[in-house]
């Protein structure tokens, strides 16, 4: 080919072509680039009709034209330009076709087709892509030889798409054989060298060497500026890559302007629907993040994921990472329930379209994992910080910035859970790399010295930690400027050194100091916050000032109520758990302080049960509103995510206690989480948040007749140990009468002592000892005598137990004048004090008709009929014979005839699915056996006792609570109970059931109030299975009871009930004629008492039904009111 100058002869078609275009990206981790073509190139789509009709030739079978051909790339090029790139892909396949199809075809034209095609697939991470670029680079040499711009240009876009791959390695001797290529054809000072420069310091950066970028990205501006003015694309592209370089060095000042300069640009000459814009738009963003300024970057990264799935569809690499950037602006914001969706969706994207080994899948696992850690689930973390460690190392060898990252995060999580001494290598390993890419005085060193102080103060050296940290401190203020949160966190970890030294007027400055920083940067909801306050409080609990304890522990409180508003909505239930965990150290705190120092005083004891109030059962909470409203919306989505829910935990109930199913059964629980996760994640999108919990309303909600008592798990100061609370947990109690201002503190002593007396106390009952009046008395004496004097005249008592006390019934409790609890009280149980309010704002679901569900045919094969019980409503779980409960059936009929608008289903039909298939009776009524299964070891589950599946396994871990207690119904031998169901309905499989408006729900079966109990989250078991499904009132029994004496005791209640008497009320009247004698077992049931029981300490006192044993085991949790849907 001729030449014309030292530029070579070219077409006006092929010229802009020769000039490689700006890369533009937009964060420290982002791979991404943006061809420029040319302004000749957007001349192809004016020319494209004129030859259309050579095309359509071409397509009709004949061999395009020279013309024709020529049309299609130009179209293809300007497509790409324009960044259509789905329409790009197919005009370049088009041009491809065309060529091959014509074998005279000028080879450079050939090339430049397969250019355009290639380009298109890069963009659209088609891996295709290598192929066709390949092509063009080859025609190209055989063509020109190796030194035309020609030939630069497919190195280039070769090298562009092994680096949009994470293949450097391959990528970077193509960008430095472009290089030397252009400067040698074109001279120093030509646009091409500028884009060629421009895409090689790209490649630097994103390599980690920014010490060779910052060079070639100023000569590459310079030449710009001169050759192409001060207002061109490809002006702007090299402003924006310049300012993304000083960025990730931490220079933001330099950066803004440049930043600013290059948006204004795009926007004017490439229209505000470019992707440059929505690069432009998210550098923006998150400079602003990285300043702290999270209010000023949230509209930009909004405005660039809207624009990206405008531009590229909604399942483009490119969309995933906007979404991944506003996910972790809402990360940092500590506003979880947005981030997790975000996060989630941008790592489905990459592991479609780029594989699973791609070094943005990497960032994805990273982020996410982030999350994760900062919600506390640090199980959930560590693999995936691992994972994109595994990437990282394998796409970027071992010294790149973001295998530190991942080296740093992994460190910092195993600093968290107290393994200092495994995190060190990790973080000093992190600190090397970043110092030596990114120098000294990085804001990511300053991160890594603060980890790496905190784990030499974990392992006991305090100078090392002290200088780690003040390198730290120096290195942000510089960088980032004295009012970052970065700084706040050095401030922070450098109080916490004075404050162990014993400095704490030191300590008292860092730490005010790095909470004002906090107050202005972060949302009152951010969990940092929360921190920073406790901080100052526990600060003060060590110097001994106690008021100004008191004042920081208000504080802390309400922004930590703050914080579980928003983010307690999200998540699975063992997710939500943890996070709601951190409330409990305040409550301890606050407890603990009032304890000490203000053991009567109203404000101390408003504040510390208004914390055990935020604190107390709250994940269980989350869990029934989101529940609730969830199926109040009932949209057909909705309802198939629950539907899948529960076919799920059903399947884990029928594999429950089966060695052999041990790997499916772990996939099941992954999917179980995942999908509450989801239920969580619907349930924040709907702007749900959890109520404010305040003191006054619940106060306001006393009953006048009324008292509460709640009872809270704590340690108390440590005497020894200044600012720290003791090893051994204490038990108190707040006790607040009806019109009281507030509560009053009595602290109950050793928790041991006291948990001693509640097993000695529930043995003496489920074994009917003639000497259970001593027993209960005993724990009175610890439990209720000393709260009794400070509750006034009331006659019903709210009680909110905490650990094991959630197992006894206080009502059987015996007094210092020899009475029973319950000829005094009328008992509720509460979670928490705070139902109080929750409860009397409850607004009833339209009605539906009630089920009793009773007697069921365990056995519904062709044998002959199980013998009947023998008293209790238990059920052997490795035996195969279910004994009848004809009393149930007696109880039944007396309910349906008592009370409106109810059904009774028993024997064939009284099956699981039958009363899986109710939705929101406005009662419910199950008497049948029912099981929990405590948490020693059974033998294994065989063949023979498949229909249960509920033994523990040998030398394994502890079996899900939920799955250890539960109901058996109708088929239960058979396992078959209606389709798909296997008769035993456990608590994980009741968490399902549809009861919100359900006013009264009772299982008059043994067990079924029992459960694991977890101090400030209650009894695991089918109590909080039924709080989350969503109804009102829960009666259930706490040990093994009675067929005939049970049936007695739910038909006098019930008749009661009937009559408009109080859920409570109804149960303590009802109990009060057993004691009294009043209600008597009738012949038969005392003759198959006497003659079937065994001789044991149970045969003692048949049919002396005034033993609490048969009265005492029913418990009311709830809502205590008349049902307002009674009497016939």
């Amino acid at each position: 080919m001729a030449s014309s100058g030292r530029f070579g002869r070219r077409t006006p078609w092929t010229q802009s072509l020769l000039r490689l275009s700006s890369d533009i990206e937009e964060s420290p981790m982002r791979l991404f680039c943006t061809l420029i073509f040319r302004s000749l190139a957007k001349c192809a789509l004016c020319i494209a009709p004129l030859l259309w009709m050579e095309t359509a030739a071409g397509q009709a079978g004949q061999a395009p034209t020279a013309p024709a051909l020529e049309a299609l790339v130009q179209k293809a090029e300007a497509l790409v330009q324009a960044g259509k790139y789905d329409a790009a892909l197919q005009a370049g396949q088009e041009a491809v076709a065309a060529s091959e199809a014509n074998p005279g075809v000028d080879p450079p034209l050939a090339a430049r087709a397969y250019s355009a095609l290639g380009q298109a697939q890069a963009y659209k991470q088609m891996p295709e892509a290598e192929a066709t670029l390949k092509r063009a680079l080859a025609l190209r040499e055989a063509h020109f030889g190796d030194e035309r711009l020609e030939v630069a240009q497919s190195l280039a876009s070769l090298a562009f798409f092994y680096r949009l791959r994470g293949n450097y390695q391959a990528a970077e001797p193509l960008y430095q054989r472009a290089l030397t290529i252009t400067e040698r054809v074109c001279g120093p000072e030509h646009p091409d060298l500028a884009a060629t420069l421009n895409n090689t310091a790209l490649f630097y950066k994103t390599r980690g060497d920014y010490a060779a970028a910052e060079p070639l990205y100023r000569r590459a501006l310079a030449i710009r500026e001169k050759a192409l003015g001060a207002e061109h694309p490809d002006t702007a592209a090299t402003l924006n890559n310049l300012a993304e370089l000083l960025r990730t060095r931490g220079e933001y000042a330099a950066a803004e302007p440049l930043y600013g300069r290059a948006l204004a640009i795009f926007e004017k000459t490439l229209g505000e629907e470019h992707p440059n814009v929505a690069t432009a738009l998210t550098n923006l963003a998150l400079l602003h993040k990285d300043r702290g300024d999270y209010r000023r970057a949230e509209p930009y990264f909004q405005k660039a994921l809207a624009l990206r799935e405008k531009i590229f569809g909604p399942e483009h690499p490119e969309v995933a990472t906007a979404a991944s950037n506003l996910a972790e602006l809402y990360r940092v914001r500590g506003d979880y329930a947005p981030a997790e969706p975000l996060y989630r969706r941008a790592i489905a994207i990459r592991e479609r379209k780029l594989g699973p080994d791609h070094v943005e899948l990497g960032i994805g696992f990273n982020n996410l994992a982030a999350m994760y850690r900062d919600r506390g689930d640090y199980a959930m973390a560590e693999p995936l910080y691992k994972r994109a460690l595994g990437i990282w190392e394998k796409a970027l060898g071992l010294h790149h910035p973001l295998v530190a990252s991942a080296l740093n995060n992994l460190g910092e999580l195993y600093r968290l859970q107290d393994k200092p001494a495994a995190a060190k290598p990790l973080i000093e390993r992190a600190r090397q790399i970043r110092e030596k890419a990114l120098g000294e005085r990085h804001p990511l060193v300053a991160v890594t010295l603060i980890n790496l102080g905190a784990v030499e103060l974990a392992l006991g050296d305090d100078a090392a930690a002290e200088a780690a940290f003040q390198r730290a401190l120096s290195s942000a203020e510089q960088s980032v400027g004295r009012s970052h949160p970065l700084v706040a966190s050095a401030l922070n970890h450098l109080g916490r050194l004075h404050q162990q030294r014993g400095n704490y007027a030191e300590a008292e400055q860092l730490f005010q100091r790095s909470f004002q920083i906090r107050e202005q940067a972060l949302e009152q909801g951010h969990p940092d916050l929360a921190l920073s306050a406790s901080h100052l409080a526990w600060l003060y609990l060590a110097s001994g000032r106690a008021q100004l304890a008191g004042d920081w522990l208000a504080r802390a409180t309400n922004l930590s109520e703050a914080d579980f508003r928003r983010n307690l909505v999200i998540g699975s239930e063992r997710q939500k758990t943890l996070y709601a965990q951190r409330g409990g150290r305040l409550a301890e705190a606050a407890t603990a302080w009032q304890a000490r120092y203000f053991p009567n005083e109203a404000a101390a004891a408003r504040l510390a049960l208004l914390a055990i109030w935020r604190h107390k059962g709250r994940a269980l909470d989350a869990l029934a509103n989101q529940t609730a409203l969830l199926r109040a919306r009932a949209t057909a989505d909705e309802r198939r995510l629950l539907d899948d829910l529960e076919a799920l935990r059903n399947r884990l109930t029928q594999l429950a206690g089966k060695p052999d199913a041990q790997a499916e059964r772990a996939r099941l629980e992954s999917d179980v989480e995942r999908l509450e996760s989801q239920v969580g994640e619907r349930f924040a999108q709907l702007g749900a948040q959890l109520q404010l919990v305040a003191f006054e309303p619940a106060r306001a909600a006393l009953p006048k007749d009324a008292a509460l008592v709640e009872y809270f798990i704590y340690r108390p100061l440590d005497d020894d140990r200044p600012g720290q609370l003791a090893p051994t947990p204490h038990l108190a109690a707040y006790a607040l009468p009806a019109g009281a201002d507030a509560p009053r503190l009595v602290k109950l002593g050793d928790l041991a002592t006291i948990e001693a007396r509640i097993a000695a106390f529930r043995q003496a009952l489920r074994e009917r000892q003639p000497d259970a009046p001593a027993a209960a008395r005993a724990l009175d004496e610890k439990l209720l005598a000393p709260v009794r004097p400070l509750l006034g005249k009331a006659k019903r008592l709210f009680i909110a137990p905490d650990g094991s006390a959630n197992l006894i019934p206080f009502e059987a409790l015996v007094d210092e004048r020899g009475r029973y609890l319950v000829e005094r009280y009328d008992i509720t149980l509460l979670t928490s004090g705070r139902d109080l309010a929750r409860l009397g704002s409850v607004k009833a679901a339209p009605r539906r008709r009630g089920l009793v569900l009773a007697d069921p045919r365990y056995d519904l094969g062709d044998g002959a009929a199980a013998r009947p019980a023998d008293g209790p409503r238990s059920a052997d779980f490795q035996a195969a014979d279910y004994p009848p409960l004809p009393a149930t059936q007696r109880e039944a009929q007396f309910i349906r005839r008592s009370l409106r608008d109810v059904e009774a289903v028993s024997g064939d039909l009284a099956t699981e699915a039958r009363l899986k298939a109710t939705r929101a009776p406005w009662c419910l009524h199950i008497a049948t056996h029912g099981f929990f299964l405590s948490e020693q070891s059974v033998e294994p589950a065989t063949s023979e006792t498949r229909q249960l599946g509920l033994a523990a396994e040998q030398n394994a871990a502890k079996e899900n609570p939920l799955l250890r207690s539960g109901l058996i119904l109708a088929g239960a031998r058979q396992g078959r109970s209606g389709e798909g169901e296997d008769g035993v309905l456990t608590a994980l499989e009741a968490a399902g059931l549809e009861l919100w408006g359900t006013q009264l729900v009772t299982l008059s079966a043994c067990e079924t109030g029992l459960g694991e109990t977890r101090p400030g989250e209650g009894v695991y078991g089918l109590r909080r299975a039924l709080v989350i499904a969503g109804a009102e009132t829960q009666v259930m029994s706490l040990w093994k009871v009675s067929d005939a004496a049970t049936a007695a005791l739910m038909t006098e209640y019930y008749r009661r009930l009937a009559r408009g008497e109080g859920r409570a009320a109804a149960l303590q009247a009802a109990r009060l004629k057993f004691l009294r004698g009043e209600i008597r077992p009738r012949a038969d049931d005392l003759k198959r008492e006497l003659g079937l029981s065994p001789r044991t300490a149970q045969s003692r006192f048949p049919g002396d039904w005034r033993h609490p044993y048969y009265w005492a085991a029913f418990v009311v949790s709830g809502d205590w009111r008349p049902l307002d849907h009674v009497g016939r």
